[in-house]
C-alpha cells in the first residue's frame, strides 16, 4: 500500500523532487544543494547512495535500483527518471540485486554456501601438530 508521501511524489513532479531532496538532505546530513547538483559532488557516497535509494523506495512503495541514482545523479533528473518508471515499478531479484522489468526472467544464479568459521582442531589433530601423539 502507497504512503502519503509516495501518492503525492508518484504523479506530481514537484512532490517527487521534493522526497528527492529529502533523501538526499537526510544522507548527505545537510541540505547545501540544488536540484542541478550533482550527488558525489556535494559530498555523497556509495553508501549514501543506497540510503537515498531505500528511503525513496520506502516513500514511493516500490524498489529502485542504484544504478537510477548513479545514471541520475542531480535531484531534477532523479525525481523525473522516478517519475518516469511511476506507472511500471522496477523489480529487484532477490538473487543478483538485478533489476528486471516485470515480465523477465532473471538468470539463474548458483549461490555457494557461506564459509563457516574454523572451529577448534580435532583432538588428532592438536595432536599431530604439537607432536605428540596418542598411545
Amino acid at each position: 500500500m502507497a504512503t502519503e508521501s509516495a501518492t503525492r511524489g508518484a504523479g506530481d513532479p514537484a512532490g517527487t523532487a521534493a522526497l528527492v531532496r529529502r533523501a538526499w538532505a537526510e544522507a548527505l546530513g545537510h541540505d547545501e544543494f540544488t536540484d542541478g547538483d550533482h550527488f558525489f559532488q556535494v559530498g555523497g557516497h556509495s553508501l549514501g547512495a543506497l540510503q537515498v535509494v531505500r528511503e525513496l523506495g520506502t516513500a514511493l512503495d516500490r524498489r529502485i535500483s542504484v544504478r537510477v541514482l548513479f545514471r541520475n545523479p542531480t535531484v531534477r533528473s532523479l525525481a523525473e527518471a522516478l517519475g518516469a518508471d511511476a506507472g511500471e515499478p522496477l523489480q529487484r531479484t532477490t538473487d543478483t540485486g538485478t533489476v528486471t522489468t516485470p515480465g523477465t526472467v532473471p538468470a539463474t544464479v548458483t549461490a555457494r554456501p557461506a564459509p563457516t568459521p574454523a572451529g577448534p582442531a580435532s583432538p588428532a589433530v592438536s595432536l599431530a601438530a604439537t607432536g605428540e601423539e596418542g598411545s
